[in-house]
C-alpha cells in the first residue's frame, strides 16, 4: 500500500519523498538541466509528481503541471496502443501485408516491401532505417528476419491507417487515445496555440535551443507533446489493463522480437526486448515495459509494471535527459544511489611517460613545457602504452602543436599497418580539415575518402599553446571533445574497423608536445546523440564489386591482363564507398587495381552512373575506354584536397544482355577508393 511520505520502489522497498526531492535537484544542477516534470506511480495511484526548474532558462518561466513536452519516441508505445484498438475493431490486421491495403510508392521499387506488416512495424523488423534524412527509403534485410529501430516503419503504418479510417491520424490519436483516456492537453501536430503552454528546448547545459521541432503532421513516432498529468493517464490505463481487451494487451507485451548482443540497443546483459511497440526488460525484481524520447534538446522517459502497478515518468527539456536516468532508474528500481560519471578521468588513470608504461619509436624527450611536465616528441615519433589493450575506453591528454603539425592519438591497433586514428592539423585551423578521423587499412591511411560531418569537424587550434583532448570510444561509435568538455568536437558514429582491442598510442609528424595522458576502460558510455542503427546505401549503388590483386600503374589493361588478376569480392560501406585499402596492399610498384562489376541491361540502352574516385581512374565499358581522371591532392590547385563524392557522370551505352564495367583505379596519396551509383535501375539489374 502507498504510504504518505513514502515510495515504494520497483523491488517493494520503500524509500521517502525528502531523498527522492534533494537528489533531483542535486543531480539537476550537475548537470545543469533546464526543467524537469517527474511523476511515481505506486499500488495504482499517483503517488508524487514534482515539477522542477525553468520552461526557458533565460526567461526564468516555471515548470508547471501544465506544461507541455517533445515526448518523441515515447509517441511509439501510444501509437501501438491505437493501432491495438483499431485491431480490435476489425479496421487493421496485425500479420496482412500492408501494401494490400495501401501501396508505398517511397519503396516500389523494392518487392521485398509487399512482406512488411503492422506487426513487422511495431516490433522494428521492417528493415527500413530510422529515417531517411533526405535519401531514397530502402530495405537493409528480409523483411521480419532481424531487428532494425525504425520511425519510418511507423510513418507508413500511420499512412496506412489514415488511408483505412478516412481519418487522419492527429484526429484519430484524439479520438481514440485522448479523450477516452482523459488526455485533454494532449496533441501530435503542433500549433501556436500549444506553442505557447510548451517548454523550449536546450542544448548544452542552459543553452536555449534554436533547432525547433514543430510538426505540422502528426507524425506516428515522434511528433506527441504532452505533459506528465496526461501522460500517467495513459499509463494508469495500460497498468489496470484497461482501454483495449485483455488479449490485445497480451500481444502488446509478450515478447515479440530479441535484439541480437551486438545490437546498439541491447544492453550487456541482454535483457531487452520487444513486444509491440513497447520496450521489455527482464530484471530481478520482474519485467517492465518501458520507452524512451530523444529529440536532442528533450529527452524522457518512463517504465512501468502491469504486475506491481508501479512506474515513473519524466520529461526534461534538456539534452541531460538520458544521463539524469542514469541516477534515477536505479534509485527508483532498488533504492541504489549512483553518482554521474566525471567528465574527467581521475588521477588513477594518469600513465606517466616513462618505459615502465610506454614504448617509444623515434625520437622523445621528457621535460617542461608551459608549466606542464609531459613527453616531446620528434618528427614522426610515437608512444605506445605497454602490456595493456583497449577495446571501449575514454582517453584525454594534453597537447602543444606548432605550424604544419599533424598529431593525435592512435587506437585499436591490431598490427603496424591495422588501426583507427584521430589527429589535429595545425595548420587547418578554424577550417573543417582541423580534425579528423581515418582508419588505416593495410598501411594506407584513408583521410580523403573520410571527410565531411562525421570524419571531419571545425576546431580552433590555439598553436604553441595546451589545449585538452577528450576521446570516447564504444563499440563503432567515437565522439571527442577538444578544449570545452561540453561541447563536441566530432561524433563518428562508423569506426571502420571491426571493434576489437588494440593497443593505444600517440603520435605525430613535427614536433609537438603531450601531457597528463589518461585512459580508462569502460564498460558502457552515454554518447551525445541518441545511438540508432546506421544508414544504408541508396537505391542504385554499386554495392558489390570484385577488386583485382595490384599491379604497376600504366600496365595495357586487357581481357587476358584481367584474367590472370586475382581477384576478391567486397562489399561497400553505407554511402557507397569502396576503400580499396581493406582488399588490396599498396606498395611503390604495384598502386593499380581494376575494381570490377557487372550490369544485365534488359535492352539496348543508355543509363547515367554517377561515380567518384580516389585518386586517378580509367573506366571501361564491356572492355572498351569510356573516361579518363585525375583527383590526386593539390593536382588542380593548392587548396584541392582530392576528396572523394559523387561528383562525375557518364552516360554507358548497355548492351542487351551482360555488361561489364572496371574502374581502374591508382592510388598517389591519402586513400584509395571508388564509388558509383546508377541515377535509376529500371530495365537492368546489378549482379
Amino acid at each position: 500500500m502507498a504510504q504518505a511520505g513514502k515510495i515504494q520502489l520497483f523491488n517493494g522497498e520503500f524509500t521517502n519523498e525528502e531523498k527522492l526531492d534533494a537528489m533531483v535537484k542535486d543531480k539537476m544542477s550537475e548537470l545543469h538541466i533546464a526543467g524537469l516534470s517527474l511523476a511515481l506511480i505506486n499500488d495504482g495511484e499517483i503517488t508524487y509528481s514534482r515539477n522542477y526548474g525553468y520552461t526557458n532558462y533565460h526567461t526564468q518561466n516555471a515548470i508547471a503541471s501544465q506544461t507541455l513536452f517533445e515526448a518523441a519516441s515515447m509517441t511509439k508505445p501510444v501509437f501501438a496502443w491505437l493501432v491495438m484498438k483499431l485491431v480490435e475493431q476489425g479496421i487493421v490486421d496485425l500479420d496482412r501485408p500492408m501494401y494490400q491495403y495501401l501501396p508505398y510508392k517511397d519503396i516500389e521499387n523494392d518487392e521485398r516491401y509487399k512482406k512488411i506488416t503492422a506487426r513487422m512495424v511495431l516490433t522494428h523488423s521492417t528493415g527500413f532505417p530510422n529515417w531517411r534524412y533526405g535519401r531514397p527509403l530502402s530495405i537493409s534485410f528480409e523483411p521480419g528476419t532481424d531487428f532494425s529501430y525504425s520511425g519510418e516503419g511507423f510513418v507508413y503504418l500511420g499512412k496506412v491507417l489514415e488511408h483505412l479510417t478516412k481519418r487522419n491520424l492527429e484526429q484519430l490519436f484524439q479520438d481514440e487515445v485522448f479523450k477516452p483516456l482523459g488526455m485533454t492537453h494532449s496533441t501530435a501536430i503542433w500549433s501556436p496555440y500549444y506553442d505557447a503552454k510548451k517548454a523550449m528546448g536546450h542544448y548544452n547545459g542552459n543553452v536555449p535551443s534554436k533547432d525547433f521541432y514543430q510538426s505540422l503532421e502528426a507524425n506516428p513516432a515522434a511528433s506527441l507533446l504532452t505533459n506528465t498529468i496526461d501522460f500517467t493517464k495513459f499509463m494508469l490505463a495500460v497498468i489496470n489493463l484497461q482501454g483495449l481487451q485483455k488479449q490485445s494487451y497480451d500481444e502488446i507485451f509478450k515478447l515479440q522480437v530479441k535484439p541480437s548482443k551486438d545490437n546498439s540497443v541491447q544492453n550487456k546483459d541482454e535483457s531487452i526486448a520487444w513486444g509491440l511497440g513497447w520496450v521489455r526488460e527482464e530484471t530481478p525484481f520482474g519485467i517492465k515495459y518501458q520507452h524512451g524520447g530523444n529529440n536532442g534538446d528533450f529527452e524522457s522517459y518512463f517504465e512501468l509494471s502491469t504486475d506491481k502497478k508501479f512506474g515513473y515518468v519524466y520529461f526534461t527539456n534538456s539534452d541531460k535527459g538520458d544521463e539524469l536516468n542514469q541516477i534515477l532508474k536505479p534509485f527508483l528500481t532498488s533504492g541504489e544511489v549512483k553518482d554521474l560519471p566525471s567528465k574527467h578521468l581521475s588521477e588513477n588513470e594518469k600513465k606517466a611517460f616513462i618505459e615502465e608504461h610506454w614504448n617509444f619509436t623515434g625520437y622523445f624527450e621528457r621535460g617542461k613545457f608551459k608549466e606542464k611536465q609531459g613527453l616531446f616528441l620528434y618528427s614522426d615519433s610515437e608512444a605506445w602504452l605497454k602490456n595493456k589493450k583497449y577495446k571501449n575506453f575514454i582517453a584525454e591528454f594534453d597537447i602543444a602543436i606548432d605550424g604544419y603539425c599533424f598529431a593525435g592519438i592512435k587506437f585499436r591497433q591490431k598490427d603496424n599497418d591495422n588501426f583507427e586514428t584521430y589527429f589535429l592539423r595545425a595548420n587547418e585551423t578554424g577550417t573543417p580539415h582541423a580534425s579528423q578521423y581515418t582508419p588505416v587499412f593495410n598501411g594506407n591511411s584513408g583521410w580523403q575518402l573520410y571527410t565531411g560531418f562525421n570524419y571531419a569537424r571545425t576546431v580552433q587550434i590555439r598553436e604553441g599553446e595546451w589545449m585538452h583532448i577528450k576521446i570516447a570510444v564504444f563499440d563503432d561509435w567515437m565522439e571527442v571533445y577538444v578544449d570545452d568538455m561540453d561541447n563536441l568536437a566530432l561524433h563518428v558514429f562508423d569506426l571502420k574497423h571491426s571493434p576489437d582491442f588494440g593497443a593505444i598510442g600517440l603520435w605525430t609528424d613535427s614536433p609537438a608536445y603531450f601531457a597528463n595522458f589518461k585512459v580508462k576502460e569502460v564498460d558502457t558510455y552515454t554518447f551525445f546523440y541518441d545511438r540508432q542503427p546506421k544508414p544504408i546505401p541508396e537505391t542504385g549503388t554499386i554495392t558489390h564489386w570484385e577488386i583485382s590483386s595490384p599491379f604497376s600503374y600504366g600496365s595495357e589493361i586487357t581481357n587476358e591482363f584481367a584474367d590472370k588478376l586475382n581477384w576478391s569480392k567486397t562489399v561497400c560501406e553505407y554511402n557507397g564507398l569502396v576503400n580499396i585499402s581493406r582488399e588490396a596492399t599498396l606498395s611503390y610498384n604495384e598502386n593499380t587495381v581494376l575494381a570490377k562489376f557487372e550490369v544485365y541491361s534488359d535492352e539496348d540502352q543508355r543509363k547515367e552512373l554517377q561515380f567518384g574516385y580516389s585518386d586517378i581512374a580509367t573506366i571501361y565499358l564491356n572492355g572498351i575506354n569510356l573516361y579518363q581522371g585525375d583527383r590526386t591532392f593539390r593536382s588542380r590547385d593548392a587548396s584541392y584536397y582530392g576528396t572523394i563524392g559523387y561528383y562525375e557522370t557518364i552516360t554507358l551505352n548497355l548492351k542487351k544482355g551482360q555488361n561489364t564495367i572496371w574502374f581502374e583505379v591508382t592510388e598517389n596519396y591519402g586513400g584509395w577508393g571508388v564509388m558509383a551509383k546508377f541515377k535509376n535501375l529500371h530495365g537492368i539489374t546489378l549482379k
